[in-house]
């Protein structure tokens, strides 16, 4: 019989109480007891029958794959990104049942037509500790229930690194669990992969990678470098999009979840005062609540050459406005990958972000602008200086450099 209690307290300890280290000298510990009392030890924390869960443990690669499981990115530029990926899934097993399992923000971002079914995790609305942890954790085990109950599922590939993640698709019961190993996670996985230390590598080629080895599938030979085709009408069928307006416009997307990656607002203004000054073209402002403030900031300095669409609908009912844009300028952000996915010429003011690892591929034409600074690239969401070097990574890259690089790319040529 399943103990309730044990897998929270198993939980508990792995996740939060002990880091990778002290999970593997456990582990390591649990070993030495015997092969049968590591068996137990698993057992007991999934609630499988040993036989099964010996089944499991010495299952090889080839084996019949009738339904996958796949644990989509939680953010919108990776979900975007992971698009070779499940392009590469559904070709490898046409007839399989695949289920894709995602946070609320992203579920309209999903591959309708290379998946059979999205399965939505719930936001977890309490903020303080520990009634949040306690709260995702009965989450992620009733969703794990759910799925269980609805099939059993032959291979589960995980693309986000945390632990949640990897606990979720374990206690699902999935038979192959394919996963990078870290976040103290990797005695969930039966399948780990890891990255070579020090490996610069984009982290769409990482969600390839985690294919290699399903029916002799290798990932240097089919990565396109980037995307050459996308059809938003098939991808987000049940999506209403906005409709773009009669007259010839612009986005800009002056929005992102880290403030070291979004350029200054009152930069925004001067290049689109810029742009409209030698066109009289207007920017569509895309974004969701957040940019909401942002929007309203600039509608109200940008002397009418600015149309607002923040707030207005899903993150996919912009895509009309992508396709029909005159081209984008965006953050280094969702936004950005959404654009250019969706095919618009994208601008990008790259802030602390790495290029080599997040950069979009298209199939929109993409330019980047960034401002080597001596911490540069620090990868981090909120930036580390302060005074007068905070943010020198983008406050560096100046409007005027940015409205001549826009029209050096021919970004304005028709439009003179």
């Amino acid at each position: 019989m399943f103990n309730r209690e044990f897998a929270f307290k198993t939980y508990c300890n792995l996740r939060y109480a002990a880091p990778a280290a002290r999970a593997r000298r456990f582990l390591s510990s649990t070993y030495r007891t015997g092969y049968a009392s590591l068996k137990n030890f698993y057992a007991r924390a999934a609630g499988l029958h040993l036989g099964a869960f010996a089944t499991v443990l010495n299952a090889k690669s080839r084996f019949k794959i009738e339904s996958i499981l796949v644990r989509s990115p939680n953010w919108i530029g990776d979900q975007v990104l992971s698009f070779p990926f499940f392009y590469h899934l559904r070709k490898l097993y046409p007839k399989a049942y695949i289920t894709a399992v995602c946070v609320d923000w992203v579920q309209d971002i999903q591959f309708k037509d290379l998946v059979d079914e999205v399965f939505v995790l719930p936001r977890p609305y309490k903020n303080t500790w520990p009634g949040k942890f306690i709260e995702k954790f009965e989450i992620l085990e009733n969703a794990s229930r759910q799925l269980k109950s609805i099939r059993n599922y032959d291979l589960a590939i995980i693309l986000p690194g945390s632990f949640s993640a990897a606990w979720l698709v374990f206690r699902a019961g999935a038979k192959k669990r394919i996963g990078y190993g870290g976040d103290g996670r990797s005695f969930l996985l039966n399948d780990k992969r890891y990255h070579k230390k020090h490996e610069k590598i984009h982290r769409a080629q990482a969600f390839l990678n985690l294919l290699e080895g399903l029916v002799n599938f290798k990932a240097e030979n089919t990565f396109p470098g980037e995307f050459s085709f996308f059809d938003p009408i098939k991808s987000w069928r049940n999506v209403v999009p906005l409709e773009p307006p009669v007259e010839n416009f612009w986005v800009l997307a002056p929005g992102s979840q880290a403030t070291s990656r979004m350029w200054p607002a009152e930069y925004f203004l001067k290049l689109s005062m810029l742009i409209y000054e030698q066109t009289h073209i207007k920017g569509a402002i895309v974004g969701g609540e957040n940019e909401v403030s942002i929007a309203a900031w600039l509608l109200k300095n940008g002397n009418n050459c600015f149309l607002d669409f923040t707030g207005c609908g899903s993150v996919t009912s912009y895509w009309k406005l992508f396709q029909y844009a005159a081209f984008t300028v965006s953050n280094d952000s969702g936004l950005a990958h959404m654009s250019s996915l969706c095919g618009s010429r994208v601008y990008i003011v790259w802030g602390g972000g790495n290029p080599i690892h997040t950069r979009p591929l298209g199939p929109g034409l993409i330019y980047i602008n960034s401002r080597s600074v001596d911490c540069w690239p620090c990868e981090r969401n909120i930036c580390s200086k302060k005074g007068t070097e905070e943010l020198q990574c983008l406050k560096g890259i100046h409007p005027e450099s940015v409205f001549n690089e826009i029209k050096k790319h021919g970004l304005l040529e028709k439009y003179k």
